[in-house]
């Protein structure tokens, strides 16, 4: 893995390559090899790979990153009964075209975080990934925060007792009869 990750780390033309077909013809491969495989190396391979590959390139796409935008359209309101304010948790349909594939990347894991609460107790390598995203430059953090991704992780760990209005029941978090 070492030798394969040093590769990537020299090309960034075959870690487009990697995250464009990641995004396109295989978004099956990265839930399976994140979330649904249960070797272990199998699936830290994987996500040390994807982390080189996002170190890689995130430093050249710098400059493609959406642009920070603060408007009111962006929140969503919660449910009256538990809170009186309204809160950011996603981004508007225009940003997410972003031609940076690392942040379309990192917008792909972010759609599948939901789908994570079931496989809890293989979620690990998913949330590496985002931090160590985060944690590359400051735009990166700008991103998730403009994101929403604060809210998000609250929603996510508080479960059904979230401020946020949810329409359906979800998997609980360490749930033995939930966990694939």
């Amino acid at each position: 893995m070492d030798h394969l990750c040093k590769a990537y780390r020299q090309q960034p033309s075959a870690c487009q390559w990697l995250l464009r077909e990641l995004l396109t013809r295989r978004q099956a491969w990265v839930r399976f090899l994140l979330l649904d495989c249960y070797d272990d190396y199998i699936r830290l391979g994987f996500g040390l790979l994807v982390s080189q590959v996002l170190q890689t390139l995130t430093p050249l796409e710098r400059g493609m990153f959406p642009p920070r935008v603060h408007t009111p359209d962006r929140r969503v309101g919660l449910d009256p009964a538990r809170s009186a304010s309204p809160v950011v948790v996603s981004a508007p349909a225009d940003e997410l075209a972003c031609p940076a594939l690392s942040v379309q990347f990192i917008e792909h894991l972010l759609n599948m975080m939901e789908d994570t609460r079931s496989c809890w107790r293989r979620f690990h390598q998913y949330f590496s990934i985002l931090r160590e995203w985060g944690g590359s430059c400051i735009e990166a953090r700008q991103f998730l925060v403009d994101r929403g991704v604060i809210v998000m992780l609250i929603d996510y760990y508080m479960g059904d007792y979230t401020p946020l209005i949810r329409p359906k029941a979800r998997a609980k978090i360490a749930d033995p009869s939930s966990a694939n």
